[in-house]
């Protein structure tokens, strides 16, 4: 695979991880009250699921942030690096628009 595309892949993988961390961080917000900080009453099942989501999308930015350092400085590209990422790329799917 092209070098240039592997670092746009790359690059768009961590975009939407980013995209994803910060829309599970305005859930969470939204779960616990913000800005008030006082979780809404029942609100304790709500709170564990964004805090498990953001969490989750949290792994994601520092896997994308990991899979860039690893191809930038020692050239390894990430093992799952395949035909979805390239039909992405092809344009099927543009960033920010969803797939299904």
């Amino acid at each position: 695979m092209e070098r240039e595309l592997v670092r746009r892949i790359l690059k768009e993988r961590l975009q939407r991880a980013q995209e994803r961390r910060s829309a599970a961080a305005k859930e969470f917000n939204n779960a616990v009250g913000i800005p008030s900080g006082i979780p809404h009453s029942c609100g304790a099942g709500l709170v564990r699921a964004a805090s498990q989501e953001y969490r989750r999308a949290l792994r994601d930015v520092q896997k994308a942030i990991q899979e860039q350092n690893d191809f930038e400085l020692r050239d390894v590209a990430p093992k799952d690096l395949g035909q979805n990422d390239l039909d992405q790329e092809e344009g099927e799917a543009p960033l920010g628009e969803s797939r299904g």
